[in-house]
């Protein structure tokens, strides 16, 4: 009798992921990604960081402790708010430069979109952060909330991609993000 291949077994991957997502440190699980581009996958989340200090005022007032843990950034900040267009100018850079760029690693592009999009995220409060300044029973709360999650963002991402693991599953933002950078 003539031999018959032996059936193939479905994709484990998670629904929504696109095969590519899944090669060269993307996925869960995968730690062959170079120590290089896993540091250099995490140096874009400093801009929503940087940028989400403003947002963390009341809690360094309050805890000094946790203000101190910030402080390595505060002259980074100062520079990076003091020249006037360096911020508009590393966003820019970084989505023309890095996020579409198509011979880069494409862990690397989603992770700078996903930095990007965390930044863009932080419009809409610093829209309202007029009115969180004269209300303080509501603008503390709100700040707070803001910044804790950025922090948590930038966090869960720099942990999973220290681990080799693709930090696509904060809430709307990855989403968005895989939807901007495309399969490949």
């Amino acid at each position: 009798a003539p031999s018959r291949p032996a059936p193939v077994a479905p994709s484990r991957r998670p629904s929504g992921a696109h095969p590519v997502a899944m090669r060269g440190g993307g996925g869960r699980g995968n730690d062959s990604t170079p120590p290089a581009q896993r540091l250099a996958s995490m140096a874009p989340y400093f801009l929503p960081l940087l940028d989400s200090l403003r947002f963390g005022r009341y809690l360094f007032a309050r805890v000094p402790p946790v203000a101190q843990l910030f402080s390595p950034l505060f002259p980074v900040l100062q520079v990076y708010r003091g020249v006037p267009f360096l911020a508009f100018g590393v966003f820019l850079a970084l989505y023309l430069l890095v996020a579409r760029n198509q011979n880069l690693p494409r862990a690397l592009r989603f992770n700078t979109q996903q930095a990007i999009t965390l930044d863009i995220a932080l419009v809409l409060p610093q829209l309202f952060e007029g009115f969180f300044r004269t209300n303080p029973a509501i603008g503390e709360p709100v700040s707070n909330a803001v910044f804790y999650a950025i922090v948590a963002a930038v966090g869960y991402a720099w942990v999973k991609l220290a681990q080799g693991q693709q930090p696509d599953e904060i809430p709307v933002i990855s989403q968005a993000s895989q939807a901007q950078i495309g399969p490949f």
